[in-house]
Protein backbone atom coordinates (compact mmCIF):
# COMPACT_ATOMS: atom_id res chain seq x y z
CA UNK A 1 0.00 0.00 0.00
CA UNK A 2 1.44 3.85 -0.69
CA UNK A 3 1.04 6.10 1.80
CA UNK A 4 0.31 9.92 2.31
CA UNK A 5 4.09 10.48 2.42
CA UNK A 6 4.44 7.34 -0.19
CA UNK A 7 6.09 3.85 0.31
CA UNK A 8 4.43 1.44 1.83
CA UNK A 9 2.54 1.54 4.98
CA UNK A 10 1.14 -0.22 7.21
CA UNK A 11 -1.79 0.34 9.27
CA UNK A 12 -2.11 2.11 12.63
CA UNK A 13 -2.10 -0.90 14.36
CA UNK A 14 -0.48 -3.44 12.54
CA UNK A 15 1.18 -5.92 14.72
CA UNK A 16 -1.24 -5.31 18.09
CA UNK A 17 -3.04 -8.49 18.79
CA UNK A 18 -6.67 -7.83 20.37
CA UNK A 19 -8.57 -10.56 22.19
CA UNK A 20 -12.29 -9.94 22.35
CA UNK A 21 -14.12 -11.37 25.42
CA UNK A 22 -16.76 -9.40 25.53
CA UNK A 23 -20.75 -9.72 24.10
CA UNK A 24 -23.23 -7.79 23.17
CA UNK A 25 -22.68 -4.20 21.90
CA UNK A 26 -19.46 -2.14 23.89
CA UNK A 27 -16.83 -4.30 24.17
CA UNK A 28 -17.07 -5.94 21.23
CA UNK A 29 -17.39 -2.56 19.11
CA UNK A 30 -14.16 -1.48 21.02
CA UNK A 31 -12.38 -4.62 19.95
CA UNK A 32 -14.11 -3.75 16.46
CA UNK A 33 -12.42 -0.46 16.07
CA UNK A 34 -9.35 -1.18 16.78
CA UNK A 35 -9.52 -4.33 13.94
CA UNK A 36 -10.32 -1.63 11.79
CA UNK A 37 -7.43 0.36 12.17
CA UNK A 38 -5.23 -2.31 11.87
CA UNK A 39 -4.73 -4.62 14.85
CA UNK A 40 -5.41 -8.85 14.95
CA UNK A 41 -8.53 -9.28 16.93
CA UNK A 42 -9.35 -12.72 18.21
CA UNK A 43 -12.69 -13.00 19.26
CA UNK A 44 -13.42 -15.60 22.24
CA UNK A 45 -16.76 -17.12 22.79
CA UNK A 46 -18.37 -19.70 24.48
CA UNK A 47 -19.70 -22.95 22.32
CA UNK A 48 -23.37 -20.81 21.99
CA UNK A 49 -21.69 -18.12 20.93
CA UNK A 50 -21.77 -14.57 21.78
CA UNK A 51 -25.66 -13.75 22.25
CA UNK A 52 -26.06 -10.69 20.00
CA UNK A 53 -25.53 -13.26 17.16
CA UNK A 54 -29.23 -14.39 17.65
CA UNK A 55 -30.48 -10.68 18.10
CA UNK A 56 -33.85 -10.12 16.42
CA UNK A 57 -35.41 -8.71 14.51
CA UNK A 58 -32.83 -9.57 11.01
CA UNK A 59 -30.76 -12.10 10.55
CA UNK A 60 -28.66 -12.88 7.11
CA UNK A 61 -26.48 -16.00 6.97
CA UNK A 62 -28.09 -17.59 10.33
CA UNK A 63 -26.67 -14.17 12.04
CA UNK A 64 -28.06 -11.31 13.33
CA UNK A 65 -27.53 -7.77 11.45
CA UNK A 66 -26.86 -6.79 15.05
CA UNK A 67 -23.73 -9.06 15.54
CA UNK A 68 -22.68 -8.49 11.32
CA UNK A 69 -22.72 -4.98 12.43
CA UNK A 70 -20.47 -5.41 15.30
CA UNK A 71 -17.68 -7.92 14.95
CA UNK A 72 -16.55 -7.41 11.40
CA UNK A 73 -12.77 -7.83 10.68
CA UNK A 74 -11.79 -10.31 13.48
CA UNK A 75 -11.50 -14.06 13.77
CA UNK A 76 -13.30 -16.15 15.94
CA UNK A 77 -12.46 -18.87 18.82
CA UNK A 78 -14.67 -21.10 20.36
CA UNK A 79 -13.64 -22.18 23.64
CA UNK A 80 -15.57 -23.41 26.42
CA UNK A 81 -14.30 -21.43 29.88
CA UNK A 82 -16.38 -24.44 32.35
CA UNK A 83 -13.60 -27.00 31.08
CA UNK A 84 -10.52 -26.71 32.75
CA UNK A 85 -8.60 -27.36 29.66
CA UNK A 86 -10.54 -24.81 27.95
CA UNK A 87 -9.75 -22.45 30.32
CA UNK A 88 -6.12 -23.53 30.02
CA UNK A 89 -6.08 -22.80 26.24
CA UNK A 90 -7.96 -19.15 27.16
CA UNK A 91 -4.89 -18.92 29.71
CA UNK A 92 -2.29 -19.08 26.75
CA UNK A 93 -4.59 -17.48 24.27
CA UNK A 94 -4.31 -13.68 26.92
CA UNK A 95 -0.94 -14.10 26.96
CA UNK A 96 -0.29 -13.85 23.21
CA UNK A 97 -2.24 -11.05 22.87
CA UNK A 98 -1.36 -7.44 23.86
CA UNK A 99 -4.37 -6.20 24.27
CA UNK A 100 -7.80 -7.89 26.37
CA UNK A 101 -11.05 -6.38 26.24
CA UNK A 102 -14.01 -7.56 28.12
CA UNK A 103 -17.67 -6.75 29.68
CA UNK A 104 -17.57 -8.99 32.81
CA UNK A 105 -19.34 -7.69 35.76
CA UNK A 106 -16.80 -7.07 38.85
CA UNK A 107 -15.99 -10.91 39.97
CA UNK A 108 -17.95 -12.79 37.44
CA UNK A 109 -14.64 -13.76 35.01
CA UNK A 110 -12.93 -15.04 37.81
CA UNK A 111 -14.25 -18.68 38.08
CA UNK A 112 -14.03 -18.70 34.30
CA UNK A 113 -9.97 -17.94 34.48
CA UNK A 114 -10.82 -14.25 32.86
CA UNK A 115 -9.65 -12.00 36.40
CA UNK A 116 -8.29 -9.03 34.99
CA UNK A 117 -5.89 -8.44 37.84
CA UNK A 118 -4.67 -12.16 38.09
CA UNK A 119 -3.56 -11.95 34.22
CA UNK A 120 -2.13 -8.49 34.58
CA UNK A 121 -0.09 -9.32 37.84
CA UNK A 122 1.59 -12.49 35.85
CA UNK A 123 1.72 -10.65 32.12
CA UNK A 124 3.56 -6.93 33.28
CA UNK A 125 2.82 -5.77 29.63
CA UNK A 126 -0.54 -6.66 29.21
CA UNK A 127 -3.59 -3.81 28.59
CA UNK A 128 -6.56 -5.12 30.15
CA UNK A 129 -9.81 -2.78 29.33
CA UNK A 130 -13.12 -4.11 31.46
CA UNK A 131 -16.02 -2.16 29.69
CA UNK A 132 -18.59 -2.74 32.56
CA UNK A 133 -21.66 -0.59 33.73
CA UNK A 134 -21.02 0.56 36.35
CA UNK A 135 -16.96 -0.09 37.12
CA UNK A 136 -15.06 -1.91 39.58
CA UNK A 137 -15.63 0.32 42.35
CA UNK A 138 -18.64 2.45 44.06
CA UNK A 139 -22.07 1.28 45.41
CA UNK A 140 -23.36 0.26 41.95
CA UNK A 141 -20.81 -2.05 40.86
CA UNK A 142 -22.24 -5.47 39.61
CA UNK A 143 -25.36 -4.58 39.17
CA UNK A 144 -27.65 -5.36 36.35
CA UNK A 145 -26.77 -3.22 32.90
CA UNK A 146 -28.96 -1.61 30.05
CA UNK A 147 -28.85 0.89 28.02
CA UNK A 148 -32.24 2.59 28.92
CA UNK A 149 -30.64 2.28 32.72
CA UNK A 150 -27.58 4.03 31.97
CA UNK A 151 -29.51 7.25 30.12
CA UNK A 152 -32.09 7.26 32.81
CA UNK A 153 -28.87 7.20 35.36
CA UNK A 154 -26.34 9.97 33.75
CA UNK A 155 -28.91 12.47 33.44
CA UNK A 156 -28.73 12.28 29.35
CA UNK A 157 -32.70 11.51 29.44
CA UNK A 158 -33.22 14.15 31.64
CA UNK A 159 -32.41 16.16 28.54
CA UNK A 160 -34.13 14.45 25.96
CA UNK A 161 -37.24 15.41 24.55
CA UNK A 162 -39.75 18.17 24.17
CA UNK A 163 -40.19 20.91 27.22
CA UNK A 164 -43.76 19.95 28.01
CA UNK A 165 -42.98 15.95 27.51
CA UNK A 166 -41.01 13.45 29.38
CA UNK A 167 -37.60 12.47 29.25
CA UNK A 168 -37.18 9.94 26.32
CA UNK A 169 -34.14 7.32 25.55
CA UNK A 170 -31.69 8.67 23.23
CA UNK A 171 -32.97 6.92 19.72
CA UNK A 172 -29.26 5.65 19.10
CA UNK A 173 -26.92 2.96 21.67
CA UNK A 174 -25.44 5.93 22.72
CA UNK A 175 -24.07 4.10 26.05
CA UNK A 176 -22.55 1.29 24.32
CA UNK A 177 -20.78 3.30 21.71
CA UNK A 178 -19.76 6.08 24.08
CA UNK A 179 -17.98 3.65 26.34
CA UNK A 180 -16.54 1.89 23.51
CA UNK A 181 -15.28 5.04 22.05
CA UNK A 182 -13.60 5.65 25.19
CA UNK A 183 -12.23 1.76 26.11
CA UNK A 184 -10.42 2.56 22.89
CA UNK A 185 -8.59 6.34 23.70
CA UNK A 186 -7.93 4.43 26.98
CA UNK A 187 -6.08 1.36 25.09
CA UNK A 188 -4.41 3.66 22.42
CA UNK A 189 -3.06 5.83 25.51
CA UNK A 190 -2.09 2.30 27.44
CA UNK A 191 -0.34 1.28 24.50
CA UNK A 192 1.46 4.63 24.11
CA UNK A 193 2.51 4.02 27.90
CA UNK A 194 3.91 0.49 27.52
CA UNK A 195 6.33 1.90 24.41
CA UNK A 196 7.67 3.81 26.58
CA UNK A 197 7.47 2.43 29.83
CA UNK A 198 7.22 -1.21 28.92
CA UNK A 199 4.56 -1.52 31.60
CA UNK A 200 0.96 -2.24 31.03
CA UNK A 201 -2.40 -0.92 32.27
CA UNK A 202 -5.81 -2.03 33.89
CA UNK A 203 -8.86 0.54 32.34
CA UNK A 204 -11.67 0.53 34.27
CA UNK A 205 -14.17 1.60 31.91
CA UNK A 206 -17.39 2.23 33.00
CA UNK A 207 -20.77 3.22 30.85
CA UNK A 208 -22.28 5.59 33.62
CA UNK A 209 -19.25 7.09 33.41
CA UNK A 210 -18.85 7.20 29.90
CA UNK A 211 -22.53 8.52 29.49
CA UNK A 212 -22.15 11.47 32.24
CA UNK A 213 -19.01 12.49 30.17
CA UNK A 214 -21.25 13.48 27.39
CA UNK A 215 -23.44 15.96 29.40
CA UNK A 216 -19.93 18.03 29.05
CA UNK A 217 -20.35 21.66 29.08
CA UNK A 218 -23.60 20.92 30.19
CA UNK A 219 -22.93 19.12 33.60
CA UNK A 220 -20.30 21.97 34.38
CA UNK A 221 -23.07 24.51 34.21
CA UNK A 222 -25.75 22.16 36.25
CA UNK A 223 -22.31 21.82 39.34
CA UNK A 224 -21.72 25.52 38.88
CA UNK A 225 -25.01 26.91 39.67
CA UNK A 226 -26.55 23.75 41.09
CA UNK A 227 -29.69 24.31 39.11
CA UNK A 228 -30.65 21.26 36.70
CA UNK A 229 -31.55 22.32 33.43
CA UNK A 230 -34.40 22.42 31.40
CA UNK A 231 -35.37 20.08 28.23
CA UNK A 232 -34.80 21.86 24.73
CA UNK A 233 -36.31 19.48 22.39
CA UNK A 234 -34.27 20.99 19.40
CA UNK A 235 -33.29 24.27 21.11
CA UNK A 236 -31.05 25.60 23.22
CA UNK A 237 -30.36 27.84 26.11
CA UNK A 238 -27.89 30.50 24.32
CA UNK A 239 -29.14 30.21 20.83
CA UNK A 240 -32.68 31.74 19.89
CA UNK A 241 -33.04 30.38 16.59
CA UNK A 242 -32.04 26.88 16.93
CA UNK A 243 -34.69 24.73 16.18
CA UNK A 244 -37.00 22.18 14.00
CA UNK A 245 -39.41 23.89 11.81
CA UNK A 246 -41.85 22.38 9.45
CA UNK A 247 -42.34 23.05 5.92
CA UNK A 248 -45.43 23.28 3.36
CA UNK A 249 -44.49 19.80 2.18
CA UNK A 250 -45.11 18.42 5.44
CA UNK A 251 -40.61 17.81 5.56
CA UNK A 252 -39.02 18.84 8.78
CA UNK A 253 -35.91 21.01 8.72
CA UNK A 254 -33.39 22.88 11.36
CA UNK A 255 -32.33 26.24 11.30
CA UNK A 256 -29.73 28.04 13.46
CA UNK A 257 -28.88 31.29 13.88
CA UNK A 258 -26.21 31.55 16.16
CA UNK A 259 -24.55 35.55 15.32
CA UNK A 260 -25.74 38.45 14.31
CA UNK A 261 -24.20 38.10 11.19
CA UNK A 262 -26.38 34.63 10.59
CA UNK A 263 -29.61 36.46 12.12
CA UNK A 264 -29.18 39.42 9.04
CA UNK A 265 -29.47 36.88 6.74
CA UNK A 266 -32.04 34.71 8.03
CA UNK A 267 -34.09 38.35 8.39
CA UNK A 268 -33.30 38.65 4.14
CA UNK A 269 -33.70 34.97 3.44
CA UNK A 270 -37.59 35.13 5.29
CA UNK A 271 -37.85 38.60 3.51
CA UNK A 272 -40.18 40.10 6.32
CA UNK A 273 -38.99 43.72 6.83
CA UNK A 274 -40.54 44.40 10.15
CA UNK A 275 -38.74 41.26 11.52
CA UNK A 276 -35.10 42.77 11.14
CA UNK A 277 -37.00 46.18 11.99
CA UNK A 278 -38.59 44.19 15.81
CA UNK A 279 -37.10 45.55 18.82
CA UNK A 280 -37.65 42.74 20.49
CA UNK A 281 -35.11 40.66 18.13
CA UNK A 282 -32.32 43.07 18.22
CA UNK A 283 -30.37 41.36 19.90
CA UNK A 284 -29.31 37.75 21.06
CA UNK A 285 -30.24 38.53 24.43
CA UNK A 286 -33.30 40.27 23.44
CA UNK A 287 -34.04 37.14 20.69
CA UNK A 288 -33.82 34.46 23.85
CA UNK A 289 -36.17 36.51 26.25
CA UNK A 290 -38.58 36.74 23.45
CA UNK A 291 -38.45 33.51 21.69
CA UNK A 292 -41.76 32.26 21.91
CA UNK A 293 -43.09 35.34 19.93
CA UNK A 294 -40.07 34.87 17.61
CA UNK A 295 -40.21 30.89 17.07
CA UNK A 296 -44.05 31.95 16.42
CA UNK A 297 -43.09 34.41 13.28
CA UNK A 298 -40.54 31.51 11.82
CA UNK A 299 -43.16 28.73 12.48
CA UNK A 300 -45.57 30.63 10.35
CA UNK A 301 -42.94 31.91 7.58
CA UNK A 302 -41.21 28.13 6.89
CA UNK A 303 -44.78 26.77 6.57
CA UNK A 304 -45.45 28.92 3.57
CA UNK A 305 -42.79 27.64 1.50
CA UNK A 306 -41.71 23.65 0.44
CA UNK A 307 -38.61 22.53 2.16
CA UNK A 308 -36.41 22.38 -0.44
CA UNK A 309 -36.68 25.82 -1.35
CA UNK A 310 -36.31 26.92 2.10
CA UNK A 311 -32.95 25.22 2.08
CA UNK A 312 -31.71 26.66 -1.19
CA UNK A 313 -32.66 30.21 -0.29
CA UNK A 314 -31.26 29.83 3.60
CA UNK A 315 -28.37 28.38 1.67
CA UNK A 316 -27.88 31.45 -0.72
CA UNK A 317 -28.30 33.77 2.54
CA UNK A 318 -25.39 31.71 4.33
CA UNK A 319 -27.70 30.47 7.40
CA UNK A 320 -27.14 27.23 8.56
CA UNK A 321 -29.58 24.42 7.70
CA UNK A 322 -30.48 20.88 7.16
CA UNK A 323 -32.95 18.57 6.40
CA UNK A 324 -34.24 16.38 9.04
CA UNK A 325 -33.32 12.87 6.80
CA UNK A 326 -34.05 9.32 8.02
CA UNK A 327 -31.45 6.47 8.47
CA UNK A 328 -32.30 5.25 5.23
CA UNK A 329 -31.72 8.87 3.14
CA UNK A 330 -27.91 9.45 5.40
CA UNK A 331 -26.19 6.05 4.38
CA UNK A 332 -28.04 6.71 0.56
CA UNK A 333 -26.78 9.56 0.44
CA UNK A 334 -22.89 8.77 1.96
CA UNK A 335 -22.94 5.67 -0.82
CA UNK A 336 -24.52 8.54 -3.82
CA UNK A 337 -21.30 10.85 -2.63
CA UNK A 338 -18.48 8.54 -2.34
CA UNK A 339 -18.04 9.16 1.09
CA UNK A 340 -16.48 5.78 2.32
CA UNK A 341 -18.73 5.28 5.34
CA UNK A 342 -21.12 2.63 3.98
CA UNK A 343 -19.05 -0.97 2.60
CA UNK A 344 -20.59 -3.19 0.75
CA UNK A 345 -20.37 -7.38 1.98
CA UNK A 346 -20.98 -10.87 1.03
CA UNK A 347 -22.97 -12.70 3.47
CA UNK A 348 -23.16 -16.14 2.01
CA UNK A 349 -25.60 -15.88 -0.28
CA UNK A 350 -27.09 -12.44 0.20
CA UNK A 351 -25.30 -8.73 0.62
CA UNK A 352 -25.27 -6.48 3.28
CA UNK A 353 -24.38 -3.10 3.63
CA UNK A 354 -22.01 -2.22 6.94
CA UNK A 355 -20.98 1.15 8.36
CA UNK A 356 -16.90 1.30 7.78
CA UNK A 357 -14.76 3.51 10.15
CA UNK A 358 -15.77 6.41 9.72
CA UNK A 359 -11.84 7.63 10.79
CA UNK A 360 -10.90 9.23 7.47
CA UNK A 361 -7.06 7.53 7.27
CA UNK A 362 -5.61 7.19 4.09
CA UNK A 363 -6.37 4.50 2.08
CA UNK A 364 -2.90 3.13 2.78
CA UNK A 365 -3.88 2.87 6.41
CA UNK A 366 -7.43 1.38 6.33
CA UNK A 367 -8.23 -1.81 6.60
CA UNK A 368 -10.67 -2.94 4.19
CA UNK A 369 -13.84 -4.15 6.23
CA UNK A 370 -13.79 -7.90 6.16
CA UNK A 371 -17.29 -9.66 7.39
CA UNK A 372 -17.93 -11.02 11.20
CA UNK A 373 -16.88 -14.46 11.30
CA UNK A 374 -18.48 -17.65 11.44
CA UNK A 375 -18.33 -19.32 15.13
CA UNK A 376 -15.34 -20.83 15.81
CA UNK A 377 -14.59 -20.91 12.21
CA UNK A 378 -11.03 -19.47 13.84
CA UNK A 379 -10.39 -21.94 16.21
CA UNK A 380 -8.08 -24.32 14.67
CA UNK A 381 -6.30 -21.40 13.02
CA UNK A 382 -5.39 -19.43 16.24
CA UNK A 383 -4.59 -22.22 18.64
CA UNK A 384 -2.07 -23.35 15.29
CA UNK A 385 -0.19 -19.98 15.56
CA UNK A 386 0.12 -20.85 19.27
CA UNK A 387 2.11 -24.27 18.93
CA UNK A 388 -0.63 -26.97 19.31
CA UNK A 389 -0.77 -29.48 16.88
CA UNK A 390 -3.54 -30.50 14.67
CA UNK A 391 -3.82 -33.77 17.13
CA UNK A 392 -3.94 -31.91 20.19
CA UNK A 393 -6.42 -29.09 18.50
CA UNK A 394 -8.39 -32.41 17.44
CA UNK A 395 -8.20 -33.87 21.31
CA UNK A 396 -9.57 -30.51 22.63
CA UNK A 397 -12.13 -30.29 20.08
CA UNK A 398 -13.17 -34.34 21.43
CA UNK A 399 -13.25 -33.55 24.57
CA UNK A 400 -15.79 -30.59 24.21
CA UNK A 401 -13.02 -27.61 25.74
CA UNK A 402 -12.79 -26.19 21.85
CA UNK A 403 -15.14 -26.19 19.42
CA UNK A 404 -13.09 -26.58 16.00
CA UNK A 405 -12.98 -26.61 12.44
CA UNK A 406 -16.66 -25.18 11.72
CA UNK A 407 -16.81 -23.29 8.23
CA UNK A 408 -17.48 -19.34 7.96
CA UNK A 409 -20.48 -19.05 6.53
CA UNK A 410 -19.29 -15.29 5.60
CA UNK A 411 -16.61 -14.40 3.04
CA UNK A 412 -14.51 -12.06 2.05
CA UNK A 413 -16.03 -8.26 0.87
CA UNK A 414 -17.18 -8.14 -2.11
CA UNK A 415 -15.89 -4.51 -2.70
CA UNK A 416 -15.34 -1.70 -0.74
CA UNK A 417 -17.45 1.47 -0.90
CA UNK A 418 -14.91 2.91 1.33
CA UNK A 419 -12.73 5.81 -0.57
CA UNK A 420 -9.28 7.88 0.46
CA UNK A 421 -11.10 10.45 2.01
CA UNK A 422 -7.67 12.92 3.09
Amino acid sequence: MVGVLGGVTPAPLTGVRVLDLGSMLAAPLAARYLADLGATVIKLESPGGDRSRRMSPRTVGGESLYFLSTNRNKSSIAVDLRDPVGRTVAGRVIASVDVVIDSNPPGKGAPLGLDPHEHCAVLPRLIWASITGYGHEGSRRGEPTHDLLVQALSGVMALNGESDGDPVRVGVPVVGVSAALHAVIGVLAALRKRDTTGLGSFLDVSMLDAQVALTAYVAADAMYTGVDPVRQGSGHTAVAVHGLFTCRDGRAIVVVSDSELTWAGLCAAVGDPDLAADGRFASEPERLSHRPALTSVLESAFARRPADEWLATLAAHAVPAAPVRSVVEAVSEDVAEGGGLVATLEIGDDTVRSLASPVGLAAADSVPPSAAPGLGSGTRAVLADLGYSDDEIDELASAGAVSAGVTAPHTAPRLSDRADRQ
